[in-house]
C-alpha cells in the first residue's frame, strides 16, 4: 500500500502520517510514502527506514500534473499497490485524478482540517475527490458530520479514525524534565505558563491568545505565554505583544521538530484556531495531563470535554478566553483534576493501541476487495 502527502513540512497532518507509518508491522503491511516537496521532516522519515518515492509536483495547476498522473498510475500498477491513502487536500485531488474507480487500486482520501482557509477551486476539486474515493477518512465525529452535511458524502463511505499520540507522550514525567524544557524555552521557573503548539498562520489566530493573556489581572505569579511554531504571522504577533505591553512575557520559540512532549513545560495548554479538523496538539496536551482551553471549532469538541478536561470558547473571543484562563490560574486543584481527566480520556481513545487497530481494519477490508477484483 502507499501513503501520499504533499510535503515534508512540520504540521499536524505530516506528523500524524509519520506516526501511522512507523507503527505498522512491516511483515503485515508493505508501505511506500509518496510526497512532492522536501521539508524538515524528511530526515525523520529516512531514519525510520520508510520506503519513499518523491513525485516532485510543485502545483496542481502546473502542466506537469498530467505527466505526474500518468507516471503515478503506471507506478501503482507496477508495484501492485492495492490501497492508496491520500492524507491532505492536494494529495486527495492527485489521487482522485490518478486512481480509476473500479480499478485494481482502492483510494482513501482524508479530511483532517477545516476548509475555510483554502481557495474555492481547491474545495471544489476536493469535493470531487470525496465522491470518487472508496473511503473518506475523517479524524473526528465532528469532521465526519461536516462531510455528510456540507459535502454530501454518504455514511457508508465515511470512516472515523482519530489522530493519536505516541505511547511515550503518555508516560510519566522524567525527573527534571519540566525544568529542563522551561529552561530551553527561555521561561523563568516561577512563571505560570500558558502554551500552544501551532504554526503561526492566520487560521491559528494566536492574536486572540495574546489579547487574552494581556487581559488577565496581574497576580503574584507572573503569567508567560509560549508559542511553539513558525509561520508568516510571526512578525505581526511580535508587534502585537509589544503593543499590548506583554512582550517580556511572550516567547515565540519557533518550530520544534517534535514538540509533543513540550506540553509538560506548560501549566495550561491552549489552542485559539478559527478553523480546525481534529488537532494533534490537544491530544498531546491531554496525554501529558494538562488542562486545555480551546476554541469551539471543527473537531475540537470531540477532543476536549467542556468542564471536564478543559474549557471551550468561541473563536476570536479573547474576553471569554481570558475568563477561562483566569479560572484555571486561580485554581491549581481544578488544573490538576482536568489534567487527570484529560489523560484518562486520551489513554482510552487516542492512544496508538486504541487507534491503530481501527486503521488497520480499514486497510484489510479494502485489500480484500482488491484481491477479489484481481481474481
Amino acid at each position: 500500500m502507499a501513503f501520499s502527502l504533499d510535503s515534508m513540512a512540520i504540521g499536524g497532518t505530516e506528523l500524524n502520517l509519520l506516526r501511522q507509518a512507523t507503527h505498522f508491522d512491516p511483515d503485515q503491511i508493505s508501505l511506500t510514502v509518496l510526497y512532492n516537496r522536501d521539508g524538515p521532516l524528511l530526515p525523520q522519515f529516512v531514519a525510520a527506514g520508510l520506503r519513499l518515492e518523491r513525485l516532485g509536483l510543485t502545483s496542481l495547476k502546473s502542466p506537469a500534473v498530467l505527466g505526474t498522473v500518468r507516471r503515478l498510475r503506471r507506478w501503482l500498477g507496477e508495484e501492485r499497490i492495492d490501497v492508496l491513502h491520500a492524507h491532505d487536500i492536494y494529495s486527495n485531488i492527485l489521487g482522485a485524478l490518478t486512481v480509476t474507480r473500479g480499478g485494481p487500486t482502492r483510494l482513501i482520501v482524508s479530511r483532517r482540517w477545516g476548509l475555510t482557509h483554502y481557495p474555492a477551486h481547491f474545495r471544489l476539486a476536493n469535493r470531487f475527490a470525496y465522491h470518487r474515493a472508496d473511503a473518506v477518512l475523517a479524524n473526528s465525529e465532528g469532521v465526519a458530520a461536516s462531510l455528510r452535511q456540507e459535502e454530501g458524502v454518504p455514511d457508508g463511505r465515511i470512516v472515523v479514525v482519530p489522530n493519536f499520540a505516541d505511547a511515550a507522550v503518555f508516560g510519566p514525567e522524567r525527573p527534571g524534565e519540566r525544568a529542563a524544557l522551561r529552561l530551553a524555552l527561555g521561561v523563568p521557573e516561577p512563571a505560570l505558563v500558558i502554551g500552544t503548539v501551532a504554526n503561526l498562520r492566520p487560521v491559528k489566530d494566536q492574536a486572540t491568545l495574546l489579547r487574552a493573556v494581556a487581559a488577565l489581572p496581574v497576580g503574584a505569579q507572573p503569567v508567560h505565554a509560549v508559542l511553539i511554531g513558525e509561520g508568516p504571522n510571526r512578525s505581526g504577533l511580535e508587534a502585537l505583544a509589544r503593543q499590548l505591553g506583554i512582550a517580556g512575557r511572550v516567547h515565540l520559540v519557533g518550530a520544534i521538530l517534535d514538540a509533543s512532549r513540550h506540553h509538560r513545560a506548560f501549566d495550561i495548554s491552549v489552542l485559539s484556531s478559527v478553523s480546525e479538523g481534529f488537532p494533534n496538539t490537544l491530544v498531546e496536551a491531554m496525554a501529558a495531563g494538562r488542562p486545555v482551553v480551546a476554541t469551539r471549532v471543527g473537531g475540537v469538541p470531540d477532543a476536549v470535554r467542556e468542564g471536564e478536561t478543559g474549557f471551550l470558547v468561541a473563536a476570536g473571543d479573547h474576553v471569554g478566553f481570558a475568563a477561562r484562563l483566569e479560572r484555571l490560574i486561580a485554581d491549581p486543584a481544578l488544573r490538576a483534576r482536568m489534567g487527570r481527566a484529560g489523560h484518562a480520556l486520551a489513554t482510552s481513545q487516542f492512544h496508538e493501541r486504541a487507534v491503530m487497530p481501527r486503521l488497520e481494519a480499514l486497510y484489510r477490508r479494502l485489500q480484500k476487495e482488491t484481491d477479489r477484483r484481481r481474481r
